[in-house]
């Protein structure tokens, strides 16, 4: 038989053993709760870097865009560009010049400049 001193060092021991698996159950829920956090901020950090990539490539094409139309603008004020830009998209032509259209070839245009000492 155990005497009372015996019985209450065992409910202490009991005692105790009960809080250290209470504890390490609540610091296990606790790890675990963390690592899903954890993996939850790591997926938002991926999807955010996607998104600013895409925005990178986005920008720089934007870039290249405000380049060219820069460069348009500035040869709009240059007469041979609008000259081409006129023949070419216009179908315009000189005052002395004549337009000889190929049958054979519909797609194709020709320009004959008059001669003038001939």
């Amino acid at each position: 038989m155990r005497t009372k001193g015996q019985r209450e060092k065992l409910r202490q021991i009991k005692k105790l053993n009960r809080t250290k698996y209470l504890i390490s159950f609540l610091a296990i829920g606790l790890i675990i709760y963390l690592l899903s956090i954890l993996i939850g901020q790591q997926a938002k950090i991926n999807q955010l870097r996607d998104i600013q990539e895409e925005q990178v490539v986005s920008e720089q094409k934007l870039d290249q865009e405000i380049e060219k139309l820069s460069k348009e603008k500035a040869d709009s004020n240059n007469p041979e560009i609008i000259e081409k830009i006129a023949r070419e998209k216009l179908g315009m032509i000189e005052p002395d010049e004549i337009i000889v259209k190929d049958l054979s070839q519909k797609s194709r245009q020709g320009v004959i400049q008059p001669s003038l000492g001939d």
